[in-house]
């Protein structure tokens, strides 16, 4: 289609991506709905938006690093999805969709824990996890997410419980928790909340919108 020959193109807006998308080394933002391997090796590229969902392709490789600084919404719904996380280390936004799913299609495989590890999101400032399926989010230190500012827990019916170790980390300022969701969830959210009035910490605003 001829976009590919537009080498000096630093936004596009587009719903599919030839292979040779790759040629655009000067895009710095993109909004579509397939990652390709061309796409993930754009080094100049920063930002990536997708109104409804994106996925990695299969042949990406988590191995070769990139420069995105904002992704959104991201589908993560097998292992090597959450993987390719590790190829942003520069990723300050981050919204993504947590869906594994068993072989039986339409059938989520709810007892799937998230578990994060050290150095992962080191830049991170944003994070929304949108629509999610896992039931259990395992956080071993507030060091995960160092930097963190936002947090915001959009309509996830079975999660059971924020990370007590989610309120430790120093630069968070917000705690969002909306749509359907559990009693559980809400109440470790006000846990962290009312701990972290406690010790003097004015500025944390829990902001609950749930059913």
């Amino acid at each position: 289609m001829g976009v590919q020959y537009l080498v000096n193109l630093r936004y596009l807006v587009i719903t599919y991506l030839p292979p040779s998308i790759g040629r655009l080394t000067n895009l710095e933002t993109q909004e579509e709905v397939h990652l390709p391997p061309a796409v993930m090796k754009m080094l100049k590229l920063r930002c990536i938006h997708v109104n409804t969902e994106a996925i990695y392709d299969k042949h990406c490789s988590s191995s070769e690093r990139n420069n995105i600084e904002s992704l959104s919404c991201v589908r993560i719904s097998r292992f090597e999805h959450q993987e390719m996380l590790k190829s942003s280390p520069h990723l300050r936004r981050l919204k993504c969709w947590y869906a594994f799913r068993s072989p039986l299609p339409r059938t989520p495989r709810l007892a799937h824990a998230w578990e994060t590890r050290d150095g992962e999101f080191q830049q991170l400032r944003f994070l929304k996890l949108d629509r999610i399926s896992i039931s259990e989010w395992k956080v071993k230190s507030s060091e995960h997410f160092p930097k963190l500012q936002n947090l915001v827990l959009s309509y996830c019916p079975n999660l059971e419980e924020i990370p007590s170790e989610i309120g430790e980390i120093g630069p968070l300022v917000t705690i969002e928790v909306r749509g359907q969701c559990l009693v559980s969830l809400v109440e470790s959210a006000r846990i962290i909340h009312q701990e972290q009035l406690e010790i003097g910490n004015d500025d944390l605003c829990l902001v609950v919108s749930t059913y």
